[in-house]
């Protein structure tokens, strides 16, 4: 049996009664509800496969009998203060950057451990999205007005969970299809968080870029299954299982030291499943568990020059390996609070 995550408590599962009734399962917490929320995504990956590619023709190359592992771990903790909602978003919400670190460590089969770590300039910071009717969007700001602007454009309100619920009324055992947007919060919580290698003054723009494209290409699906309910740590939550189908691929164009241009692509595939427990009592998310496989291509297409000639290539990194994403949701007073 897994053990969740987050929270000192067990998950009991109870039969309640009248699980087979007709269910409206709705995101509309009080205002002034004060959550922590943390989000975790943990991968490992293994290099399977080069392929390499000049002036068009597909070259021999040895097959890898063991490949460089890499793991990433991505931690976000933020307290999310709801001021004021109407029906089923937040109009006034203030979220309080407490911690963002993301480190990625790559391992050769026979060489030295390498471990880069990543750090926001968000960390430690707190923004208002205030829902504008007229717009149709949030106004984020900062609310100390430190923080530079381009670090506030790429920052979504959505960290709820909520776009997983059903739109109507459900009994246990109905299915339904969700918004493919429903995952991508889940890949990005609260967006683009202007990550930057510990070490560098700026951030990457090229990455930047990068993630930007790949939130915008990505396809697949998305199926929610509700499976009645559990009481986990006291609380009644509902379950609702989730599925999930999604592709994406994106490329920047890089300037190289020397002048030269590269192509630099990247490719993902993703199927996690997991559970989205549901307080119905608080009508809020309590925790979401995901885990599956995952695969990446990484290409790089560019000019090789030599003394005499130029040739073009592509250059295709295989990766394969697992993803987990776990979400906790806790009151900020809450001893459960990280």
């Amino acid at each position: 049996m897994n053990r969740p995550l987050f929270g000192a408590g067990l998950i009991v599962a109870l039969p309640l009664l009248g699980t087979g009734a007709v269910q409206d399962l709705a995101f509309a917490p009080e205002d002034g509800t004060a959550l922590t929320v943390v989000y975790v995504m943990t991968s490992e990956s293994e290099l399977v496969a080069v392929a390499i590619e000049i002036e068009g023709e597909e070259q021999e190359v040895p097959a890898i009998e063991e490949g460089p592992r890499v793991s990433l771990t991505n931690r976000i903790v933020v307290a999310d203060d709801y001021e004021e909602l109407e029906g089923d978003r937040p109009t006034l919400l203030r979220r309080r950057f407490d911690e963002l670190s993301r480190t990625r460590t790559v391992s050769p089969p026979d060489g030295e451990e390498v471990e880069v770590r990543q750090a926001s300039d968000l960390e430690g910071h707190t923004v208002v999205f205030a829902w504008d009717e007229d717009e149709g969007e949030y106004e984020v700001t900062d609310e100390d007005d430190e923080l530079d602007e381009s670090l506030l454009a790429g920052l979504r309100e959505d960290m709820s969970l909520r776009t997983f619920l059903p739109e109507d009324e459900v009994e246990e055992g109905d299915s339904w299809e969700v918004d493919l947007d429903a995952y991508a919060n889940v890949m990005w919580p609260g967006g683009e968080l202007g990550f930057r290698d510990e070490d560098a003054d700026e951030r990457d723009a090229d990455r930047e870029e990068l993630s930007a494209g790949m939130r915008a290409a990505l396809e697949g699906e998305v199926t929610a299954t509700f499976e009645g309910f559990e009481e986990v740590d006291g609380v009644r939550v509902a379950v609702i299982a989730i599925a999930v189908e999604a592709t994406s691929e994106a490329a920047v164009d890089a300037e190289l030291p020397d002048g030269r241009e590269e192509r630099r692509g990247y490719e993902i595939e993703r199927s996690p499943e997991g559970r989205l427990l549901w307080n119905v009592e608080a009508n809020r998310a309590h925790s979401l568990e995901m885990s599956g496989d995952a695969s990446e291509t990484v290409s790089t297409e560019g000019v090789l020059a030599t003394q005499d000639a130029e040739f073009s290539f592509v250059r295709r990194h295989f990766f394969e390996g697992t993803i987990t994403y776990e979400a906790s949701f806790t009151d900020e007073d809450s001893e459960e609070s990280e």
